[in-house]
């Protein structure tokens, strides 16, 4: 091969990788933008063994790109006994890959007590660690359901 097609076949071939791409496909996303929207609306309710928390499973970043790398959810609870926020679950997603995925997810707490009344907030989490912005429930003050006659 002689010097000159030897510089032909590199200028073609870092032309045609310059035309390609590294595969990225689409502009890069800012930081602020790679945060999963917030796992809301945040549903509670008494049920027999405790309170039921229910949240919609979030769908899209910020910018409205589909989410596809949701890691977990981080549940907190604070309750007027215990002033402050308590970490009560930590919930993987592993649907991962999979066509159809959940949409909501449930959970029981069943440490209030009667007469408590418990606020709960919920965090997804990106699998690099991105945070969305919490989500937290109405109050709700823990009562048993009324007994059913025989």
């Amino acid at each position: 091969m002689t010097r000159t097609r030897f510089r032909w076949a590199i200028g073609f071939a870092l032309a045609v990788t310059a035309a390609v791409g590294c595969g990225k496909i689409g502009s890069p996303r800012l930081p602020e933008l790679a945060v999963p929207l917030e796992p809301s609306p945040v549903e509670v309710r008494n049920v027999a063994d405790g309170i039921e928390i229910t949240f919609r499973r979030p769908r899209a970043y910020l910018d409205g790109v589909a989410l596809e790398d949701l890691g977990n959810f981080e549940i907190e609870r604070s309750c007027d006994h215990a002033p402050g926020l308590i970490p009560i679950a930590d919930i993987p997603v592993v649907d991962h890959g999979r066509f159809q995925k959940q949409s909501k997810v449930t959970l029981v707490d069943f440490d209030p007590q009667p007469g408590q009344i418990c606020i709960y907030r919920v965090v997804a989490i990106t699998l690099d660690g991105y945070r969305s912005a919490p989500a937290d429930s109405v109050p709700i003050r823990r009562e048993l359901p009324p007994k059913t006659a025989p």
